[in-house]
């Protein structure tokens, strides 16, 4: 049962990655050692089963793991607890939104938090990756995080000297990450909790000179899905974060390129509303400062957020007048090597989005005037309907009808003066801040009218007329 299967995997690796914990259970008993043979592609069985989300079977495996460890020292054997191998299932912990029981890991496992190897992200970044997915998962899934994390504490303690473990469980003496927060707030600060150990852990071991590219990774990573809470502790830890250039930006000019709200809002807040003295005029080898930044496209990610072409471009321009705001009026005139100012750039950034925007408000424009002229074209004829030869209306029924017919008419004006003021907009990209708010508006008016339309219809000749 030692011998690798085709692959590269043994009947471990199998066993883990289809969770099937019973089979694990009697591999275990025959060869202890299978918790401890990588695959060709260097994973454990334990790192498999947190792949897969087999969480039975990775708490079988760990379990057992923690029991064999001393035989991991064996040639060719690797601990899942050390290494390269420890940061590999220290991140798959974190994947999986284990919080609390990647804190007792770190805690229970020298080095585990702090060791840093190439293509493999450090725990810190990742921390900050997985930041709020303790907060989304369901309830259970904490529940079961925080039972699994006692449960392993509680073995650690009968199989590790007590003296030795509790100093590692204690509080760091550089920042007490739990005595900050009360009793009542810990349980919703667990991400924080780990991500303040790591910062800790990173701090007693080495300098900070030394710690600045996995501080500065942590810190754009945590800018770029603007979680601002994480960015609020490591720039604790670590205050030069806001100084220093990363990938040719500061850490503010990348929430800006961006659009981090959460994080320009915290600066801006915290430097009574303004941030220009935070930033150099020219911020980078092409001249462009900070508002030129803001103005130049939204990366992908970002702007797929929006499908709809005029309110992507609604956002941007939006997002553009925020920092515009913020800054000195020098910004806004500054020029780039290119001569161009942040508007130039903006326009000419948006130009493509801006032309899709265009042909689809007028298209969706048109089309509501032909709905809203088909609404007058049957209202008119309901009003030649109520009234005799004479143009007299027939009763006080007809003449109910007719008032209510009459507010349609009106609701119904709405979305037309609104798509004919769309078709004549010059479609300049700053009109995009209010075009698309008025085209919904039209819209829903439109949606009114046409449902009230169809409850007077069905009303009317519900009451026999």
């Amino acid at each position: 049962m030692s011998q690798f299967l085709p692959h590269g995997f043994t009947a471990m690796h199998h066993a883990a990655m289809v969770g099937n914990t019973s089979l694990a259970e009697k591999l275990v008993e025959e060869n202890p050692l299978l918790l401890f043979c990588v695959s060709n592609e260097n994973y454990l069985p334990i790192q498999l089963a947190l792949f897969a989300r087999h969480f039975e079977t990775f708490v079988f495996l760990l379990k057992a793991s923690q029991d064999h460890i001393d035989k991991c020292k064996m040639k060719e054997n690797h601990s899942p607890f050390e290494g390269k191998h420890g940061a590999v299932l220290l991140n798959c912990v974190i994947d999986a939104g284990l919080i609390e029981v990647a804190y007792v890991l770190i805690k229970a496992n020298d080095g585990m938090g702090t060791a840093n190897y190439d293509n493999v992200k450090h725990a810190l970044a990742r921390t900050v990756e997985n930041f709020y997915l303790y907060y989304r998962q369901p309830e259970e899934s904490r529940i079961f995080d925080q039972s699994l994390a006692k449960k392993l504490q509680l073995e650690l303690r009968d199989t590790v000297d007590q003296g030795e473990l509790s100093s590692r469980f204690e509080s760091e003496p550089l920042l007490d990450e739990v005595q900050d927060f009360p009793e009542s707030e810990v349980k919703d600060h667990k991400p924080l909790l780990l991500l303040r150990t790591l910062c800790n852990q990173l701090r007693q071991k080495y300098t900070l000179s030394s710690t600045r590219n996995i501080f500065m990774e942590a810190a754009v990573l945590s800018v770029r899905l603007d979680v601002i809470e994480a960015l609020e502790e490591l720039t604790l830890h670590f205050p030069d974060a806001i100084r220093i250039k990363h990938e040719g930006h500061h850490l503010i000019e990348a929430a800006v390129l961006y659009g981090s709200k959460k994080v320009i809002n915290y600066w801006a807040n915290k430097n009574s509303g303004n941030l220009f003295h935070l930033l150099d005029l020219q911020s980078d080898c092409d001249g462009n400062n900070v508002l030129h930044l803001a103005a130049m496209l939204a990366p992908c990610e970002e702007a797929n957020k929006k499908s709809n072409a005029a309110l992507r471009l609604k956002k941007e321009v939006m997002w553009f007048k925020k920092v515009e705001s913020l800054l000195h009026p020098l910004y806004t005139e500054a020029k780039n090597k290119n001569g161009e100012t942040p508007m130039m750039v903006f326009t000419r950034e948006h130009e493509e989005l801006r032309k899709h925007a265009e042909k689809l408000m007028m298209r969706e424009a048109k089309v509501s005037i032909v709905v809203a002229m088909l609404i007058f074209v049957i209202l008119i004829a309901a009003f030649i309907k109520f009234m005799d030869d004479d143009g007299n209306i027939l009763t006080k029924t007809t003449l109910f009808y007719g008032m209510w017919g009459f507010c349609i008419y009106l609701t119904a004006a709405i979305p037309l003066i609104n798509s004919l003021s769309i078709i004549i907009s010059r479609f300049r990209v700053e009109d995009f801040k209010h075009l698309p708010s008025n085209k919904n508006y039209g819209m829903r008016m439109l949606l009114f009218s046409l449902a009230s339309m169809m409850v007077a219809c069905v009303t009317f000749f519900a009451s026999g007329m």
